[in-house]
């Protein structure tokens, strides 16, 4: 059997540690207008969007290539966007007036999803141009973090206590959880997690509540994933899964004062494990993504790997 020489470069390469992506967390800070910036043990990397960069920041979204981070800027009626290793500015969707922007999430459609809080709807965007691509729901008071299963999208309806649930066409909007379903008083932040449910922080309930998508509002109840005395007066605000954790996002006990958190739980059992990150003016939305750098050299190992099969005689 021939080795090709190049081919074992690549193979070198791909099983580097130093190819494995180099994770960072992003952590909106709501109410000094900032994201800041951690590695994945939790060291601080410093804002990646600076205080007043953006205002009231209750969603955020990376593209699907993670180079750009949209950041829903409530007190503008904006949707930013950032480059997502720099924090350089890049553009803006411009919304009329009174908006307030919330969620955000791509869809299956390459389309940019955001909760409006003053109209009370879900709108999706060309993430691009800015242009409107549609209206998804309607009749939502103060909607919030948006979910994705397939091809339904899950809107956390704040102002009434429900999760709505719709077709990412438009069609078939209906609640998915009923109001106090399981102990639910304010859903605000959901994921789709582990087991396929749909896991929804319940801002004052102080709670992280679960439920199965495909059943019946009022009967899908599947209990607490947790709702331990780390949460208690926390107002736990987002939720998102990776590395085997629970990501939780915590205003914490005074808005406005930087006593906001990150906390990770263990994402089957729901235990509590540790707190990643403090010291925040009300964390409200978080995202996790991997390091340019690190892309960039797995695709130089593929580069390499192609251009070994062209020398192959």
């Amino acid at each position: 059997m021939r080795v090709v020489p190049g081919l074992l470069t690549v193979v070198s390469l791909l099983m580097s540690p130093a190819v494995a992506p180099a994770q960072v967390v992003l952590v909106a800070s709501v109410f000094d207008g900032a994201v800041q910036k951690y590695d994945i043990n939790g060291t601080p990397l410093g804002p990646l969007v600076a205080p007043g960069g953006a205002s009231i920041i209750s969603g955020m979204a990376l593209s699907p290539d993670n180079s750009t981070l949209f950041v829903s800027s409530q007190g503008t009626d904006q949707i930013l966007k950032f480059n997502a290793t720099t924090g350089v500015p890049a553009g803006a969707i411009n919304l009329p007036a009174g908006s307030q922007p919330a969620g955000l999430k791509f869809g299956p459609d390459g389309n940019l999803y955001a909760s409006l809080f003053g109209p009370g709807v879900v709108n999706k965007y060309d993430p691009v141009t800015g242009t409107p691509a549609g209206t998804v729901m309607t009749g939502l008071a103060s909607p919030s973090g948006l979910a994705f299963r397939g091809n339904t999208v899950y809107a956390a309806n704040l102002g009434a206590g429900n999760v709505q649930q719709a077709n990412f066409d438009g069609t078939g909007q209906t609640a998915i959880v009923a109001p106090g379903s399981g102990g639910l008083q304010s859903p605000i932040g959901q994921s789709i997690g582990p087991g396929d449910s749909l896991y929804v922080s319940d801002l004052f309930g102080s709670a992280i509540r679960k439920y199965d998508p495909t059943g019946v509002a009022g009967s899908n109840s599947l209990g607490d994933f947790n709702a331990g005395p780390q949460l208690a007066n926390q107002f736990p605000s987002d939720i998102i899964f990776f590395g085997g954790f629970a990501w939780v996002a915590n205003l914490g006990p005074t808005q406005g004062a930087p006593l906001g958190t990150v906390m990770r739980f263990n994402e089957t059992t729901g235990a509590f494990v540790d707190t990643f990150a403090t010291g925040l003016f009300s964390a409200s939305t978080l995202v996790i993504v991997p390091e340019p750098s690190s892309i960039v050299l797995a695709g130089g190992a593929i580069a390499a790997w192609r251009l070994a099969r062209r020398r192959t005689p």
